[in-house]
């Protein structure tokens, strides 16, 4: 019960947010860029770009035709950036995937094990990340065949932007972008920021910083700098 009102709770705070944050536009897909001023996405060169330079948008493409192939290339690639590229300690504010929906995945499959992510750990479960891997591929690919037949429903999952000299610069929705622009729509509804959203979301990157650093005994292997 103590959870569905927590649940509850963060889901109206959530909602009062993006209706004070953002406003709602109708955009064409050739004009969305990829997010921008973003450290981790210019190290994986797509940071500003347009959404064709997202890496998964080639294996999402792939999948249409060549499912099996998408899924090896979409895998290997997950791996290289999440282990090699140090994707899974870097902050969500700098662009990296630290507690992000892989991140999340391999953690809950980790304390299954009575497992705790740091580098050693990484290092020597890779069935394991492979695992999670898994499952995040199946959500796209799933969300690509929910496209195909139901269509897209931005009310359920809005994808926001910012607009930077007259261009779009999107904040989140990459994958839903890449497989709307990958399935031939031209238009989407997604969600511009305002005025107060910039405030508001200054605010709330000083905040995690704060608290990073406040927690950084515990999450030593991050660099906050």
């Amino acid at each position: 019960m103590k959870t569905q009102i927590n649940h509850l709770l963060k889901s109206f705070i959530n909602k009062i947010y993006v209706s004070l944050a953002f406003t709602p536009k109708l955009v064409e897909i050739n004009k969305i860029n990829c997010q921008k001023d973003i450290e981790f996405s210019d190290l994986l060169g797509f940071g500003g770009k347009d959404i064709k330079y997202f890496p998964p948008y080639e294996f999402l493409k792939v999948y249409i035709k060549q499912p099996e192939k998408a899924n090896i290339l979409f895998s290997n690639w997950f791996y290289d950036t999440f282990l090699h590229k140090s994707a899974w300690k870097i902050p969500k504010v700098k662009g990296g995937w630290f507690r992000g929906p892989l991140y999340i995945a391999v953690d809950t499959l980790f304390r299954e094990k009575s497992l705790f992510i740091d580098h050693n750990t990484i290092l020597k479960n890779a069935d394991l990340i492979k695992q999670a891997i898994q499952q995040r591929i199946s959500h796209y690919f799933n969300l690509i065949e929910s496209i195909k037949k139901y269509g897209f429903d931005p009310s359920l999952e809005p994808v926001r932007f910012t607009i930077k000299n007259g261009l779009y610069y999107l904040l989140d929705g990459h994958h839903r972008v890449a497989i709307l622009s990958i399935l031939g729509y031209k238009k989407i509804l997604i969600l511009k920021r305002t005025a107060l959203g910039s405030i508001l979301n200054k605010f709330l990157l000083i905040k995690k910083k704060i608290w990073l650093f406040r927690n950084r005994k515990s999450f030593n292997f991050i660099n906050i700098n």
